[in-house]
C-alpha cells in the first residue's frame, strides 16, 4: 500500500511546486481530497480516480455527500428536509462505482488483483 501512497503523493507535491513556480493560487482542500480518492480508489478498486489532476463528478458529489452525512448526525430533521441534490450526488457515486465493479467482472485478471474489490469479488 505505500507505494500508492507515496505515488499520489509525489503527484501532488508536483502540482504544488507547478503552483508555486507560477505563483497561482489553488485550493488545497480539493487536493487533498483528490489525494484522498485517488490513494482510496486505487487500494479499494485498482482504479485511480484522478481527481488530483481534475475535479470529476465523483469528487463533488463524494464530498457534498459527506457534508451531507454530518448534517444528518446533528440534525434530528434531516430526513424530513427536501434533498434533490443529495439524491442527485447518491446517484452519481452509485454510477461511478457500478462502472468500476462492471469493468472488474470483466477483468481476466481479477484473481491475480490485490485491492479490496477483487477480493471480495473472488472469495
Amino acid at each position: 500500500m505505500l507505494p500508492v501512497f507515496q505515488r499520489h503523493a509525489d503527484e501532488l507535491v508536483e502540482i504544488l511546486n507547478k503552483a508555486a513556480e507560477s505563483k497561482k493560487s489553488i485550493d488545497m482542500q480539493r487536493l487533498f481530497l483528490g489525494y484522498t480518492l485517488d490513494c482510496s480508489g486505487e487500494i479499494l478498486f485498482d482504479h485511480s480516480i484522478g481527481s488530483l489532476h481534475a475535479e470529476i463528478p465523483f469528487q463533488t458529489a463524494f464530498d457534498y455527500l459527506q457534508i451531507e452525512t454530518e448534517k444528518r448526525v446533528t440534525n434530528p430533521l434531516w430526513k424530513f428536509l427536501p434533498r434533490p441534490k443529495y439524491n442527485q450526488c447518491i446517484k452519481t457515486c452509485n454510477e461511478f462505482v457500478e462502472q468500476i465493479i462492471e469493468k472488474a467482472r470483466s477483468d481476466p485478471s481479477l484473481r491475480e488483483r490485490n485491492d479490496l474489490l477483487a477480493q471480495f469479488m473472488t472469495s
